[in-house]
């Protein structure tokens, strides 16, 4: 079996939030689920290569809005998500993807889990059906 592709994954960010404390809280969990994701994936690894001239890809992602809209008591919240993909080491980018999803939670008053879950089920559906079939894409061109 050969080995796995390398993946850099980024520091995740949150450019916009409805409560700041999302901006600490919600990039660690990101980039433990892309990392999660990446390692059981069948081709790609999060773990650095011991050959110095290998190449693999870099993801970098952003949660540009998380928004809540109160409707009695609970509330909808609408996560905007984009991720982008770059050949490493160059970081030569070659994948602009974006992503949204809207969620009621049932509760208004404690939203934790429900934007973790809003902005992580987002994230796995990029990565998925967008960034690793456009890095498989980019994997197999000479």
């Amino acid at each position: 079996m050969a080995d796995k592709t390398y993946v850099e994954v980024a520091n995740m960010k949150v450019t916009d939030a409805f409560d700041k404390k999302y901006k600490t809280t919600l990039p660690k969990l990101m980039t433990a689920m892309i990392e999660k994701a990446i390692n059981a994936s069948a081709n790609y690894s999060t773990k650095p290569p011991a050959d110095k001239n290998a190449t693999g890809f870099y993801i970098d992602g952003n949660v540009n809005s998380i928004t809540k809209t109160d409707k009695g008591s609970s509330a909808v919240l609408d996560a905007k998500v984009t991720m982008q993909i770059a050949e490493w080491p160059k970081k030569s980018m070659f994948g602009f993807l974006k992503g949204g999803g809207q969620v009621t939670s049932g509760n208004a008053k404690n939203l934790d889990a429900d934007v973790a879950d809003t902005v992580l089920s987002v994230l796995e559906d990029l990565l998925k059906k967008k960034a690793i079939p456009a890095m498989d894409a980019r994997a197999k061109k000479p």
